[in-house]
């Protein structure tokens, strides 16, 4: 026969007036009666919650302020913290890169039909925004150097999604990071224009 331990010790919650067994479990450490706080988890949980998104302004301006305060040392602790723990940030990185690329992998072979549909729609969109004057040869041309160059993609200048066209005049080769970051953005800001701008093949820049 299996023996239940009873913990006898009972602390009354300051809010909701229920009677919880004295320990950690129910109550988080504090310095009241028996060293756990007043309130129970549940209503701990639902006043701090209640708090922080009352004092959300206040919170954030303190936290700036501690952190200008103490730039120096943080910089400083952050410095030695990773350089004591470099090889366990590298060895995480790695664990963190291998499991990410064998989710992708197994995204895409649970979502194979998805992918599809999503390129033939891509593809239809191209196709119907393609104006009758679009140089095919200028435009595969495109898509056949960036092939052949590690890090660039075509990008279309004015996304496809915003009404862009697919015209020779509205391609560029661009870094693949940054094809990543632009997405579908415009229009973009004077700043993201020169960020963005890429390469142009034989046509005149629009």
């Amino acid at each position: 026969m299996r023996l239940i331990s009873v913990n006898k010790n009972y602390k009354k919650c300051s809010r909701c007036k229920k009677k919880f067994p004295a320990t950690k479990e129910f109550f988080y450490k504090g310095g009241c009666k028996f060293g756990l706080r007043a309130e129970c988890k549940a209503c701990g949980d639902i006043y701090y919650k209640q708090y922080r998104k009352d004092n959300r302004d206040k919170n954030i301006k303190r936290h700036k302020e501690w952190h200008t305060k103490n730039a120096v040392h943080v910089k400083k602790y952050n410095k030695q913290y990773h350089e004591i723990n470099r090889e366990k940030r590298n060895e995480n990185s790695r664990q963190r890169h291998i499991k990410k690329s064998e989710q992708e992998k197994q995204y895409r072979r649970n979502n194979r039909d998805k992918l599809l549909a999503n390129a033939l729609r891509y593809k239809i969109r191209k196709l119907n925004q393609m104006p009758p004057e679009a140089d095919m040869e200028l435009i595969q041309f495109y898509y056949t150097v960036a092939t052949t160059l590690a890090d660039y993609q075509v990008d279309h200048i004015k996304p496809l999604y915003k009404g862009g066209l697919h015209h020779q005049d509205n391609l560029q080769l661009l870094n693949s990071s940054l094809n990543q970051q632009k997405r579908s953005k415009w229009p973009l800001t004077p700043e993201e224009e020169i960020k963005y701008k890429g390469y142009k093949l034989g046509s005149k820049i629009i």
